[in-house]
């Protein structure tokens, strides 16, 4: 996918279509607003977004030494954000009034909504009832029903901090932090809207829309399921973080340990209902951004390629296959 990119940045803007030319941000950008949605490769993302508006050093939006202590290993990672170069660089509170502004570029990624609220309920800190002291099970029972973990992106893309027990519906006659709010937000006002299973994809499709960003090979590896924190410490610049930093502690957060595993595994059997009813409009709204990933990469001239084909029906989760009829 890297070499895709290369491609595609070589290409410029060149003999762009009409309807291609609508997608594509050709001048650069001194700032633009990130939405931070949790444990869906939003760290991953910031690394390209400081990247975009050129913060320096390299590495993730993230303040000293970060949460849990040690993810963070850098103060100077913060500053981007101190500068209003990156909204949103760290956190998950969405400035709605940046969202809606057309001058601004708001950038977002979205994760299998199940897959998601498992991952935060292993990760240490705010990500869930962490305060709980009843045991696994019933502390993740309470866990699913706590308005404040439900429908976290819906919230988020409709304009509420992620984790506010905040009231979410289908339809904005019922209730302000509706699904129909969220999805016009991702169907109207982001310039990039990635999947974080198709990551390499997605940043394929970045790269398009902003020609002028040259693409870097480092970043096409930060969500491939690796816990080594030398990747880390090589994207910021830092190889004496990467030794000194726990695995679990580096850019890519994704969790392998088996006790995690397991019970990932028997949650998704046990609890499928109740997982289903915690994020049933994040799902409708995770679905309709694979939707619109797959237009882009129709209208982008990108689907035509076998490559694209195969990396596409690899990563696409099965439950959502009916949901994206065009890129079958």
């Amino acid at each position: 996918m890297f070499a895709l990119a290369q491609h595609v940045h070589s290409m410029g803007t060149k003999n762009n279509t009409a309807e291609m030319a609508s997608l594509v941000y050709a001048d650069p950008l001194r700032s633009m607003q990130l939405i931070r949605v949790p444990k869906a490769s939003s760290t991953s993302l910031s690394v390209v977004a400081r990247r975009m508006v050129g913060c320096s050093p390299p590495g993730p939006c993230c303040k000293f030494p970060g949460d849990p202590p040690g993810s963070c290993p850098r103060r100077e990672l913060f500053a981007c954000e101190t500068q209003f170069k990156v909204i949103g660089c760290t956190g998950h509170h969405v400035d709605y009034r940046a969202l809606l502004d057309a001058k601004v570029r708001s950038i977002t990624i979205l994760r299998e909504p199940r897959s998601r609220a498992l991952s935060a309920y292993f990760y240490p800190g705010h990500h869930h009832n962490s305060d709980c002291r009843r045991g696994l099970l019933p502390c993740f029972e309470d866990y699913l029903v706590d308005p404040r973990f439900r429908n976290v992106a819906t919230k988020m893309f409709a304009g509420e901090y992620a984790y506010a027990p905040a009231r979410t519906c289908a339809s904005s006659r019922d209730c302000k932090f509706s699904l129909e709010r969220a999805q016009e937000a991702l169907q109207s006002h982001f310039a990039f809207v990635g999947v974080a299973e198709m990551w390499e994809l997605s940043l394929v499709v970045l790269h398009r829309k902003f020609p002028w960003f040259a693409p870097d090979r480092d970043e096409f590896g930060l969500s491939e399921g690796t816990s080594d924190s030398e990747k880390l410490g090589a994207v910021a610049g830092n190889a004496s973080a990467a030794v000194a930093l726990p695995a679990h502690r580096g850019v890519v957060r994704i969790n392998r340990d088996a006790t995690y595993l397991d019970f990932k595994n028997m949650a998704l059997a046990r609890y499928a209902t109740a997982l289903q009813q915690q994020s049933a409009l994040d799902v409708q709204l995770y679905a309709a951004a694979l939707q619109r990933l797959c237009r882009e990469l129709h209208t982008l001239h990108l689907w035509r390629l076998k490559k694209v084909q195969r990396y596409w029906r690899s990563r696409l989760p099965a439950q959502y296959a009916a949901s994206v009829d065009q890129c079958r």
